[in-house]
């Protein structure tokens, strides 16, 4: 969740969605090889499992109406995860298809 503002647009509260996949379980699948030229790019698809996005919604941020918007957030996040995750749709990056 972050508030994200560019000069000449109003602000807007973003909440991203993401599946956080169980880091024990991707720790033990990762390659422990000790071949030092593998590692940057094993690391890299590693890291990139620990967070992929499944969600992303924003609204245009008004602080009088922060109350209202936290709850339409809070709906939306409650919303996503009440929905299952289909896998084989999610891509590279987490976009689904």
């Amino acid at each position: 969740m972050r508030v994200r503002a560019q000069p000449g647009a109003p602000a807007l509260l973003v909440v991203q969605g993401l599946l956080k996949p169980d880091v024990a379980g991707l720790i033990e699948s990762h390659n422990h090889d000790d071949d030092a030229e593998a590692q940057p790019e094993a690391a890299r698809r590693f890291f990139h499992l620990l967070r992929i996005p499944v969600g992303t919604r924003a609204w245009v941020w008004q602080p009088e109406r922060e109350t209202a918007l936290c709850g339409e957030a809070a709906n939306w996040i409650a919303d996503l995860r009440s929905r299952p995750i289909l896998f084989d749709r999610l891509e590279a990056g987490g976009d689904s298809r």
